[in-house]
């Protein structure tokens, strides 16, 4: 689901797809105990396949809007700390 709502935003620019789309992979995640370095790196695989962070010399691009939602919507379905906890 997560990988074809970031087909659809590279696409049409759907960003409410997309963060819905996190949102319930976030939350699937946390309720699994992944952390989220966990999370955000499985989700990183994902955006490198449609965006790539490096350009052909290897120096280091501004983050993409897609890279940017992915972030902001991560952070959002966790609590702070980086745990799974729901204090």
């Amino acid at each position: 689901q997560a990988a074809d709502a970031i087909q659809l935003f590279v696409v049409k620019g759907d960003d409410e797809t997309l963060q819905r789309a996190i949102a319930i992979y976030t939350r699937s995640a946390r309720a699994r105990g992944k952390t989220i370095e966990k999370v955000l790196a499985e989700l990183n695989v994902l955006t490198d396949k449609h965006q790539r962070r490096y350009d052909h010399t290897g120096e280091l691009l501004s983050p993409s809007a897609l890279k940017k939602l992915v972030l902001k919507t991560v952070l959002q379905g966790f609590d702070g700390t980086g745990t799974a906890s729901d204090s």
